[in-house]
């Protein structure tokens, strides 16, 4: 039985796209997830994204995805289309609409490779959500 007290964790495309292709970091967030440690959050978009990569860059894996999501799905959030102007200022704009639904979902943690597209401070201060890497996430959340 899944436990109630799980905290959700919204996963940008990278940190899946990564624990597919073998990376231990990205891989003990999954874990978690499908051990029901941690609740995984991602957006339309980010589910799209990932299937994407997978199919061009590691096709022999796209079963694996598909068994994930069909074993142990992520809540998957509708993907938003009004982008906050804070978000806006504080967010490279390739990857705003993805942390905007992170906001929607209110998670706690937003977990990402790519910390230097996010003003890291000004968004924990502005929506309470601490912007993490796969490996300060497996430190923070003890995975």
């Amino acid at each position: 039985m899944p436990s109630a007290s799980r905290v959700s964790v919204f996963s940008d495309t990278n940190v899946l796209f990564s624990a597919f292709y073998g990376s231990p970091n990205n891989e003990r967030i999954l874990q978690a997830h499908i051990l029901d440690k941690i609740k995984l959050v991602i957006s339309q978009k980010v589910l799209e994204e990932l299937v994407r990569n997978v199919r061009r860059k590691e096709p022999q894996a796209l079963s694996i995805v598909e068994k994930f999501l069909q074993t142990s799905p992520p809540k998957i959030v509708k993907t938003p289309s009004l982008i906050d102007p804070e978000i806006k200022r504080f967010v490279h704009p390739k990857d705003q609409v993805i942390f905007q639904s992170a906001v929607n979902a209110k998670v706690k943690y937003f977990v990402t490779g790519n910390t230097k597209d996010y003003n890291v401070s000004s968004l924990e201060k502005k929506y309470k959500i601490v912007v993490l890497t796969p490996s300060q996430a497996v430190q923070k959340l003890s995975l």
